[in-house]
């Protein structure tokens, strides 16, 4: 009788302190949404981020360059209708003309330099036409030019446009829409070089199509992966 009231005794000891411990937690915040604790947000799919820039083939690339599949949304203000708005306010004067982001891609919570970044900037037609070359470095048909490596991809756009300040005449803009690619991929140097080009294409036809470049700027809807001769 003895041992039996003592087991009962142990029991409820044991319940009562699983009950305070159950207590504590939640009041410490760690039961959800009614703790007080903010949960973190969910990831979103490559598609989805950037305001959709990546949505299709596109995708697959980013998820290629920056080896996630699931990725944090986007600032709000930054897009190629965004970044187009900008570019157009920007005077002939080339010591005026700034690099202007188009899109940022974190693969976790957004919080220091993005893993991605996707911008374009005006730049002189000699730029363009200069040889880009060097260790890891592929040239490619795709617009005025395009180069890229395995952090980055350059597409050159020629763009005639009364939205463009002195490229309504005869003479287009010439912009660099670039994918920066901060997160140092390893193996396969063919398959990231083609990968950040796919980005930068689809930052450039983006633009392209908000600023009404005249036949989209010489861009196709898909990159080719044609590469440029030597020289």
């Amino acid at each position: 009788m003895i041992r039996s009231e003592r087991t009962g005794r142990v029991r409820r000891g044991a319940v009562a302190a699983g009950s305070a411990a159950a207590l504590m937690l939640t009041a410490c915040g760690g039961g959800g949404a009614d703790g007080g604790e903010e949960e973190s947000e969910p990831g979103v799919v490559a598609g989805r981020v950037c305001h959709g820039l990546f949505a299709g083939d596109e995708g697959k690339a980013l998820r290629t360059t920056l080896g996630a599949e699931t990725f944090a949304q986007s600032a709000d203000d930054e897009s190629a209708g965004d970044a187009a708005r900008r570019l157009a306010a920007e005077p002939m004067d080339d010591g005026a003309w700034r690099e202007q982001r188009i899109c940022s891609v974190h693969k976790g919570p957004q919080a220091g330099i993005a893993d991605l970044t996707v911008t374009v900037e005006r730049v002189r037609p000699a730029v363009a036409d200069a040889t880009h070359s060097g260790p890891g470095v592929a040239r490619y048909v795709v617009g005025h030019g395009a180069w890229a490596d395995v952090n980055k991809a350059v597409v050159y756009v020629d763009c005639l446009s009364p939205k463009v300040a002195g490229a309504d005449g005869t003479s287009p803009a010439v912009l660099a829409v670039s994918a920066w690619n901060r997160t140092f991929p390893q193996g396969d140097v063919v398959k990231y070089q083609e990968a950040n080009l796919v980005l930068a294409h689809a930052g450039a036809v983006a633009l392209a199509k908000e600023l009404s470049c005249k036949d989209n700027g010489g861009l196709t809807d898909k990159p080719t992966m044609q590469q440029a001769p030597a020289g």
